[in-house]
């Protein structure tokens, strides 16, 4: 008789400790302390944000429809809705490719006259937006907001300002039309500045990108003045990727993020999440079935388990915080550093007998790890590509001042170079074109 007692307090112990175990697996944590990750927002007034002016040049915008190109890397938002909705205005109209236009591989004047004429009013909301004093975008209120339309049309825009560098080089308006590159990159500088997602920040890189390769062609093609070149140098100097920029861009997107999580509520789980994760809206998320997958398991349990258990609001924010501070102490970093350092998130784990699943596989899909490595290796090149413009631009200036060219790099430094560039993503020195074998060394 004693032993059965025992057997049935021993079995009584165990049920209540799984019990008091599995409250507390179930219980969420306190909110997470994530002040840090705060985005700093300035207070521009209507009248001196430069978001307004090139909204409107974005809206005013004609770009060939057969130039159209896929928004330029995705951030912590739709894609494939952005992708529809970033139609360049109704359309310039068809003809030569732009393309290979702004590559300097073909030129069509008539057609390049077309295109800008089209784009006239575009290209004035454009300057008179460059002429502001601040720049920020509208702080996102929830992550629909991040499908933001003119991420493409900016990069559209800046293209239309390049060809009319082309068209100012083609009638030996040198300095002109390197003056205009030159305000391509700097567009492209305070897009990454304005507080946008990562979509956004890879549109800046790419429009600064853009300013370069044809800042360099001009340059390397025209007979430029020597001190403009030198000038050009000087500013492209201040140019780099916009660290700051970058660091403030991971915060909008966890703030966004964590409001999500905040607000999320568990029928959302069952209802609203397949749908969020659906390839057809989400195409740049990789994990949408992961997260998918997560909730049809939920569906098919849900009577097993309370929402409580496989959706924790706090341990899920904090989850998110996690990556994204790990992504702001990256910024930094060369990326050969960021690839040995950078965690990648938690997986999501397809049974309900791992707590907060649903959770895990939110912050997945809200931080996705693929597209920022994406985002900060495209800071590290976007670095190296400033350092090697700005030493092409050194070489020209040798070669003007000098009538003739270099034996080597070296001879650069330190007259024309403070000092030869090293690489942002390998810290091995820059790859620069051989001497005398390159179109854009002018020799």
């Amino acid at each position: 008789m004693k032993t059965r007692w025992k057997i049935l307090v021993v079995l009584g112990a165990l049920v209540a400790a799984g019990y008091v175990g599995y409250q507390l697996v179930a219980m969420d944590a306190s909110p997470p302390q994530d002040a840090d990750l705060a985005p700093t927002w300035e207070d521009v007034p209507p009248g001196e944000n430069a978001f307004e002016c090139f909204l409107e040049a974005a809206n005013l915008l004609h770009w060939p429809e057969e130039d159209e190109e896929s928004p330029p890397g995705q951030g912590g938002g739709p894609s494939a809705d952005a992708a529809d909705a970033a139609t360049a205005g109704d359309g310039a109209p068809a003809g030569t490719p732009m393309a290979p236009i702004l590559a300097g591989d073909a030129w069509d004047e008539p057609r390049v006259r077309e295109v800008l004429a089209a784009n006239e009013a575009a290209l004035k909301a454009w300057e008179a937006g460059l002429a502001r004093k601040g720049f920020q975008v509208p702080p996102p209120a929830t992550i629909e907001d991040f499908a933001a339309v003119y991420d493409l049309r900016w990069v559209n825009l800046a293209k239309v300002a390049l060809l009319r560098a082309h068209l100012l080089a083609h009638e030996d308006r040198t300095e002109e039309a390197m003056t205009e590159a030159m305000k391509v990159v700097r567009f492209g500088h305070l897009i990454e500045g304005a507080k946008g997602s990562m979509s956004t920040y890879a549109a800046g890189a790419t429009v600064k990108d853009c300013g370069l390769t044809v800042l360099t062609y001009v340059a390397c093609n025209g007979v430029p003045e020597a001190t403009v070149l030198k000038e050009c140098g000087r500013q492209l100097a201040g140019y780099g990727a916009d660290t700051q920029g970058l660091a403030e861009t991971f915060r909008v997107e966890y703030a966004c993020g964590s409001e999500f999580l905040k607000g999320f509520r568990p029928d959302e789980v069952l209802r609203g999440l397949p749908t969020l994760a659906d390839p057809s809206n989400f195409d740049a998320y990789s994990l949408g079935r992961e997260v998918k997958l997560a909730c049809d398991d939920i569906r098919e349990n849900q009577l097993s388990l309370p929402t409580r258990y496989y959706y924790q609001p706090n341990r899920s924010r904090a989850i998110l915080g996690k990556a994204f501070r790990a992504w702001i102490a990256a910024v930094p970093m060369r990326y050969v550093d960021i690839e040995r350092r950078v965690p990648v998130p938690e997986g999501a784990k397809r049974r309900l007998i791992w707590p907060n699943c649903a959770g895990i596989a939110l912050c997945r899909f809200l931080a996705p790890s693929d597209i920022a490595r994406r985002t900060l290796r495209l800071k590290c090149g976007e670095n190296d590509a400033v350092a090697r413009a700005r030493t092409i631009l050194a070489l020209r200036r040798y070669v003007i001042e000098r009538d003739a060219a270099p034996e080597s790099w070296e001879a650069l430094v330190p007259e024309y170079l403070e000092a030869l560039p090293v690489s942002d993503v390998d810290g091995r020195p820059l790859r620069l074109p051989t001497l005398g074998h390159s179109p854009e060394t002018g020799g």
